[in-house]
């Protein structure tokens, strides 16, 4: 486990997520709860990983293990794995190491929950995942609502240069014009766009100067883009 009196943010926030999943034994938790008194930045780390995994925690079940859950997982491991003796599971369970891993996995799963809770609850008809070019990696997401509606949020903290704005465009199927939905702010927005509310409407977003294209036409690098698709 992380020490109470690490330095920097990156400790500071492994901190506060074991803290807040439980993993610290007694003495590291309440040398924490310590700390909460007079280390606001630890205490806003917290609370932020609260919000952040409250969606786990509501949308799954308290649960206890089965007894011998360890043993069985470690023997379905490829290449042989031994099953550990109960001394050196417990020292599994007890290592800092491996407390940081999970500690990490529960990061990226409730990263994954942090994009979906972008968006409404509502199911979308219509959704569309944005990407750069040459990459997998989702950097907005789009759906659109039932009122025809499109909302589009980043997945996480967008860089924009400060004479710079982000412009979200609509290519319905067959045309090669896009037209404009407006500039995005860093949080995201909900545009109108009932016209272009359809499957294979392919949404592009390009770099463009302060207030968005002067001109009606893209005069940047689209940056992002993706296509719309039924929900499923």
């Amino acid at each position: 486990m992380s020490g109470v009196h690490d330095d920097g943010p990156d400790d500071r926030d492994m901190r506060a997520a074991e803290y807040v999943l439980g993993v610290l034994d007694g003495a590291e938790r309440a040398a924490v709860d310590r700390a909460l008194l007079s280390e606001p930045g630890l205490a806003a780390a917290v609370q932020e990983w609260e919000t952040l995994l409250a969606p786990i925690a509501t949308a799954i079940a308290p649960a206890s293990p089965p007894a011998g859950l360890l043993e069985r997982i470690l023997a379905d491991l490829p290449g042989g794995v031994v099953v550990r003796p109960p001394s050196m599971a417990r020292r599994v369970w007890r290592s800092t190491s491996f407390w940081r891993a999970t500690t990490a996995a529960a990061m990226a799963v409730a990263a994954g929950f942090a994009a979906l809770a972008y968006l409404e609850p509502a199911a979308p008809r219509l959704t569309a995942v944005l990407t750069a070019a040459g990459s997998s990696g989702a950097v907005f997401l789009a759906q659109v609502q039932a009122d025809g509606s499109i909302l589009i949020r980043p997945t996480g903290q967008v860089a924009v240069a400060p004479a710079k704005d982000l412009e979200l465009w609509a290519l319905a199927k067959g045309t090669t014009v896009p037209v404009s939905l407006g500039v995005l702010p860093e949080s995201g927005r909900h545009v109108q766009a009932r016209a272009f509310d359809t499957p294979a409407t392919k949404l592009l977003i390009s770099m463009e100067p302060k207030g968005g294209s002067p001109t009606g036409a893209p005069t940047g690098p689209v940056v992002y883009a993706g296509q719309l698709a039924p929900f499923r």
